[in-house]
């Protein structure tokens, strides 16, 4: 099951783990800098395309990334 709170921390934190700002992961995933600050306050859904996008630039599997066990 998709843990999207945990997808919220987790994409906070690797975010910062690895130096990145929202603008310069914005600028790596294409994906909008409103809406990677919305999956972090959990106000925007994450879709799957964007959430392939945001794994492979932080080195991270979906899995670890959605808390799936």
């Amino acid at each position: 099951m998709f843990n999207y709170t945990l997808f919220s921390q987790r994409l906070s934190s690797e975010r910062i783990r690895h130096g990145h700002t929202m603008k310069s992961l914005s600028q790596l995933t294409g994906i909008p800098k409103t809406t990677l600050q919305g999956y972090e306050s959990q106000s925007v859904i994450v879709d799957i395309e964007n959430l392939i996008k945001i794994a492979d630039a932080l080195d991270v599997s979906l899995d670890w990334i959605t808390g799936r066990k």
